[in-house]
């Protein structure tokens, strides 16, 4: 057989393999993208390939991947279409947004300004009628409201020193409680523990304690706030005398 034979020989059967295994990859395409194929005809490529079920289930795999990528590819453009739409939108957006906070803050301010300058001038008032009031001409009359403003004040500090009691008295059951919860530590020693029915009592006990604390803290802000409409009213008959 001569050389120019072999060589020929060789030629058709490189070829034979190549048109085989492109035979091979339009089977693995064609089931991958779900095309009718008959499964005699799956089974006589893949022989004739050379290759395996295996091979062939791992092929069809990869072709799938292979085209879903492909396809969330082919939605780039849209996303990006999408995204600059929206972009500008939030940036409309936020233009809008600064446009009215800074109409609010512009309006915010000449109220405050407006409202200092009515500050100042009440608390004028207040220092003229005070004053009005600490002279007034009629000592029985002045002598009646310092002894109205000493009771205020009595009754404020019976109201802040009920408040104080209650916070203290609020600590103290938060700390029967922490020792409760550390009680029930099983890794402590038992001896060290503390009586959790002696700090549930204490509990209860403080409980009542702090509201009827609290209720007299309510009651002595309802005789405050009596006592103060009744002082405006004093400081204001003392002032026109």
């Amino acid at each position: 057989m001569s050389e120019s034979t072999l060589t020929m020989i060789e030629q058709a059967a490189a070829e034979s393999t190549q048109t085989r295994l492109a035979e091979y990859h339009t089977a693995v395409a064609a089931v991958a993208e779900k095309k009718e194929m008959a499964p005699t005809d799956v089974v006589a490529v893949i022989e004739a390939a050379g290759k395996t079920f295996t091979d062939f289930e791992r092929d069809v795999a990869a072709r799938r991947d292979r085209l879903e990528k492909v396809a969330q590819l082919a939605k780039q453009p849209e996303h990006e279409r999408t995204r600059k739409k929206l972009v500008a939108e939030l940036a409309a957006a936020n233009t809008k947004f600064e446009q009215v906070e800074k109409a609010h803050r512009e309006a915010a301010e000449a109220l405050i300004t407006k409202i200092n300058v009515l500050d100042r001038k009440l608390e004028a008032c207040n220092s003229i009628r005070q004053s009005l009031a600490e002279t007034c001409p009629d000592p029985a009359r002045v002598a009646k409201w310092k002894r109205h403003l000493a009771k205020l004040r009595d009754v404020a500090d019976a109201r802040d020193e009920a408040r104080a009691l209650v916070r203290q008295k609020e600590r103290t059951i938060t700390n029967a409680q922490f020792a409760i919860k550390k009680a029930h530590d099983t890794s402590l020693d038992p001896r060290t523990q503390p009586n959790t029915r002696e700090l549930e009592n204490r509990i209860e006990r403080v409980g009542d304690e702090i509201r009827r604390l609290k209720q007299t803290a309510e009651e002595r802000q309802d005789e405050l706030d009596q006592l103060e409409r009744q002082t405006a009213i004093l400081i204001d008959e003392l002032s026109r005398l």
